[in-house]
């Protein structure tokens, strides 16, 4: 089960010795961080305000301060799970999450370009239930909603470098949005260390990895959503 917060005014008391650190990142794709496991750790928005997160129930605390539109969360668990967040000015994205023993870390996430007033417009007023991001969370939770139709895939294996092989796994459809689960399988003899970066094509519209690294003979997860174009 996922927990939705619509973030509104909270008083924060507690004071934090932070780490500060900066991240860049695009609009409906997935970031890696690894963050305190043990203190508050602190999460902002470029000029822009964090105003809706979604995360796996009990995952984690999180409170927001209206002033700046930042978010304080503490981590309830060491295993890798993905807050999806929204901000005021519409930009969509995600953030894949694990803890390591540290002092409480502030980063700053810095959007890759700023969304046109055009865009800005169209996330407002033109917002889909079965959207990329909502397409990517039902796939990773094994989640299948009204209206999304999934079929499994029996596709040839696609070689990659570095001894990585591609097993296509599931196909889902929601509306306009198509997504595809494939299995990544490292055959070398070395770990890997990947970022769904290296999945993105240009029509890819929200992507997310299971695992950042992938030990010798093991397996991760590739999820990427792409929206289906019309004659």
């Amino acid at each position: 089960m996922s927990k939705r917060v619509l973030l509104a005014s909270l008083s924060l008391t507690f004071v934090m010795s932070v780490n500060a650190a900066s991240v860049t990142v695009k609009d409906n794709t997935d970031v890696q961080l690894t963050i305190s496991g043990s203190n508050y750790n602190r999460l902002l928005v470029h000029q822009d305000k964090i105003v809706d997160a979604v995360f796996p129930e009990q995952a984690m605390a999180l409170q927001s301060d209206e002033q700046d539109g930042s978010v304080y969360i503490l981590l309830n668990r060491q295993e890798p799970f993905t807050l999806f967040l929204t901000t005021e000015a519409g930009r969509h994205f995600s953030l894949t999450l694990s803890g390591e023993e540290s002092l409480g870390k502030t980063i700053e996430l810095k959007p890759e370009r700023s969304p046109t007033p055009a865009a800005l417009k169209k996330a407002v007023v033109e917002a889909k239930p079965n959207g990329a991001l909502d397409l990517l969370e039902a796939m990773k939770a094994k989640e299948q909603k009204p209206g999304v139709s999934v079929g499994r895939v029996y596709g040839q294996a696609i070689r990659l470098s570095r001894g990585l092989t591609l097993l296509p796994r599931e196909q889902w459809k929601a509306g306009v949005f198509s997504g595809e689960a494939l299995e990544i399988y490292n055959g070398g003899n070395e770990p890997l260390t990947l970022s769904s970066s290296d999945f993105i094509t240009e029509d890819v519209k929200a992507i997310s990895l299971s695992q950042a690294t992938i030990p010798p003979k093991g397996r991760a997860m590739l999820y990427r959503v792409s929206e289906v174009a019309h004659g």
